[in-house]
C-alpha cells in the first residue's frame, strides 16, 4: 500500500468517485492500493471551477486501486475533472472507497503509510 497527497477539491472528488484519473507530472510503476491523503492546501487555478466542492484537509479520505499510469490524453478530461496539460501522466484509479477522515499529514511523492495510519486502516 502507498499514499498519495492530493489537494482539495481533487481529493474529495476522488473520494466521491467523480474523479477517476489523477494527473501528475511524474509517472510511477507502482500498481495496487493507494491511500488518498488530502493535503492542507487547496488546489490552484485549475481547481477554480470546483469552488463548491470541499472536504477535509490534512486527512486520509479514500483508498483506491491504482491500475495504470500512462501519458494523459485530451479524452481524459472528464475523468480527471480538468483538462490534461502536455507532459502529464494519467494515474487511473478504480474501486475507490471513502474512509475517515483520518488525520494525516501529506508528503511529496508516493510514500508508504506511516505506522499510525497503517494501524488506523487495519482497524477498519
Amino acid at each position: 500500500m502507498r499514499c498519495l497527497s492530493v489537494r482539495q477539491p481533487w481529493a474529495q472528488l476522488i473520494a466521491t468517485g467523480r474523479k477517476k484519473i489523477e494527473l501528475r507530472t511524474w509517472r510511477t510503476d507502482y500498481r495496487g492500493p493507494i491511500v488518498i491523503v488530502a493535503g492542507q492546501a487547496r488546489g490552484g487555478p485549475r481547481a477554480a471551477g470546483w469552488r463548491d466542492v470541499d472536504g477535509p484537509r490534512g486527512a486520509a479520505v479514500a483508498i483506491a486501486e491504482l491500475v495504470d499510469c500512462r501519458p494523459a490524453r485530451k479524452s481524459d478530461a472528464r475523468a480527471a475533472c480538468t483538462e490534461p496539460e502536455a507532459g502529464e501522466w494519467a494515474w487511473e484509479l478504480r474501486d475507490v472507497r471513502p474512509i475517515g477522515p483520518i488525520p494525516q499529514r501529506g508528503r511529496l511523492g508516493l510514500y508508504r503509510p506511516p505506522e499510525d495510519l497503517a494501524e488506523a486502516l487495519a482497524r477498519r
